[in-house]
């Protein structure tokens, strides 16, 4: 009986255990505009919209070293939001003294996408409000060009936990491009 009883234990903790990693891997889908990102881990949707954000997804360390970092999804519709250039200086005027900066301009299936790393002191804070020098911060974007309106991709977090999160950035980013 014993031996019954350890070999249902032992079989329903490998089956756990094989069943565990599908589960982790679950993704979700957030809609901004015209474009349907896929949000799978490390990335989790947080079902947290605002004013002016679709979506907002948080990364979580899967080595548990780095803090989580938000992304938030924009899209302001048709003939809102500013050309790709107006946004990517806007964004680089979010940071203090010299930036460095990792432009890509791709085109895929005819979809024009930027993608942005931008890295120095970084200005926290609300948009009109007092903000906070964050020293060895970044900036991962993504920008989609649609007629009907551009969407967004924008996450900030400490330099090391942006490097650390840019390839699931990239992968999340660019989801509505895969066939």
């Amino acid at each position: 009986m014993k031996s019954e009883i350890l070999s249902l234990i032992l079989g329903s903790v490998f089956f756990l255990s094989i069943l565990s990693p599908a589960i982790a891997q679950e993704a979700t889908k957030i809609q901004a505009g015209d474009f349907e990102f896929t949000v799978a881990s490390p990335w989790k949707d947080k079902n947290a919209p605002r004013p002016m954000v679709k979506a907002v997804a948080v990364w979580t360390d899967p080595d548990g070293v780095h803090e989580p970092i938000n992304c938030a999804f924009y899209h302001f519709g048709e003939g809102q939001g500013g050309t790709v250039r107006a946004n990517v200086d806007r964004w680089k005027g979010q940071f203090q003294g010299a930036v460095e900066e990792d432009a890509e301009q791709l085109v895929i299936d005819g979809q024009k996408i930027t993608l942005l790393h931008l890295r120095g002191t970084y200005m926290d804070g609300p948009m009109f409000g007092n903000k906070t020098p964050k020293k060895g911060y970044a900036l991962l974007g993504a920008i989609f060009e649609s007629p009907g309106g551009h969407v967004f991709l924008k996450a900030t977090g400490p330099g090391a936990a942006i490097e650390a999160s840019k390839a699931s950035f990239r992968k999340m980013a660019l989801s509505p491009t895969e066939k």
